[in-house]
């Protein structure tokens, strides 16, 4: 007889769990508090994005899950665009940083530093005038708004597989879930993957977790006359993550107080249908502001502008999501809360990790 999970969360971490256990035979009750998630997943620019990862463990994690995606693609027609990624350089003390990290990845992501018109050749939509680029092959592009949808589709189609959407776990204990109807789930194991959510059982699980939210802030144009063939950043990126820590990063000027203060970063990837995602400030101390502002849009906008070379399209969507990372570095947090049940929350461009996330608690039971 198999053996029964219960996963409460259905964004992309509990649905790749759910992923997982049905690949390895396992039923899958698969609980999720909306109709249809509304979280990070969804509001996100879609990126599986190694270039930012630290070395080590995290990078290792990220390759792991970049070969996960492409034969996840494979099985469930979600769409994955290789199509690498760029990050553009103006100075010759950004380009430094860039060199620094290539170097010190050791090939492994096989990053190479090309000048402006080799960065041209590989995305011809980069009409604005700028030194360098930095690029990484490995990079890709998923559609966020039908990831979830082609998953659940094709668990759908497989036996041993519930999904129950507009159900919220108020209870737990070994081997249960209580739902807001009342109803129990029982099974062999429970998985919590609850994201940034602070609300019932998620605010007991996650009080004293190392863990903090962020809240992202993003637009996205109407569909545009260009093809944005790779994700691209600018050199804001060096000033955040973890691949950049070089000796190099010390010379680079520090940034505009707006942009330090509102964590503003560039990413632009195109959506499937043309409109292009452009991201976003990031806010770190709670309780965060209700309004989204404007002046943030404003700064990524003419930034993306200054990459392209060209004005935008109209402004079609905006939005914020919140998502958590950690206090202490580490990629994500799994932990056993009680016998039986485990919570798991990917941070920080979760959407890259999630595969690898997945594989690794279904290899900790197994041990």
């Amino acid at each position: 007889m198999s053996e029964r999970v219960v996963i409460v969360g259905g964004g992309v971490i509990g649905s790749l769990h759910a992923w997982e256990a049905v690949e390895r035979g396992y039923e899958v009750v698969h609980l999720e508090a909306d109709a249809e998630p509304r979280g990070a997943t969804v509001r996100n620019h879609g990126l599986v994005w190694l270039t930012g990862r630290a070395r080590g463990r995290d990078l290792d994690l990220a390759l792991r899950a970049r070969r996960r995606w492409a034969e996840i693609a494979g099985a469930t027609g979600v769409t994955l665009r290789a199509s690498g990624g760029l990050t553009v350089l103006y100075t010759e003390a950004e380009e430094a940083v860039a060199r620094q990290a290539a170097e010190l990845d050791g090939g492994r992501r096989e990053f190479r530093v090309v000048d402006a018109e080799e960065a041209r050749r590989i995305n011809p939509a980069l009409g604005g005038t700028f030194r360098a680029a930095l690029h990484s092959p490995y990079d890709a592009i998923l559609e966020p708004r039908e990831v979830l949808p082609r998953l659940r589709a094709e668990l759908r189609a497989r036996e041993g597989y519930q999904w129950h959407g507009g159900r919220t776990a108020v209870d737990f204990a070994a081997g249960r879930v209580v739902d807001d109807l009342g109803h129990t789930h029982a099974g062999d194991r429970v998985i919590f993957c609850v994201g940034a959510r602070r609300e019932g059982v998620s605010a007991r699980l996650l009080a004293d977790a190392p863990l903090r939210r962020v809240r992202q802030q993003l637009v996205q144009t109407e569909p545009m006359d260009i093809t944005v063939t790779t994700a691209v950043s600018d050199s804001l990126s060096l000033y955040y993550y973890p691949a950049y820590d070089v000796p190099a990063r010390a010379a680079l000027p520090r940034r505009e107080p707006f942009d330090e203060r509102h964590g503003v970063k560039l990413t632009i990837s195109q959506r499937r249908g043309g409109e292009v995602t452009i991201g976003g400030a990031h806010l770190y101390d709670e309780p965060f502001d209700f309004a989204a502002l404007e002046e943030c849009d404003r700064r990524v906008i003419d930034r993306a502008e200054r990459v392209l070379g060209r004005p935008l399209g109209r402004i079609a969507r905006r939005w914020t999501g919140t998502y958590p990372t950690t206090l202490d570095g580490r990629g994500y947090v799994r932990r056993e809360v009680t016998t039986g049940v485990t919570l798991v929350t990917a941070v920080v461009l979760g959407m890259t990790v999630a595969p690898a996330v997945a594989e690794e608690t279904f290899e900790v039971f197994a041990a």
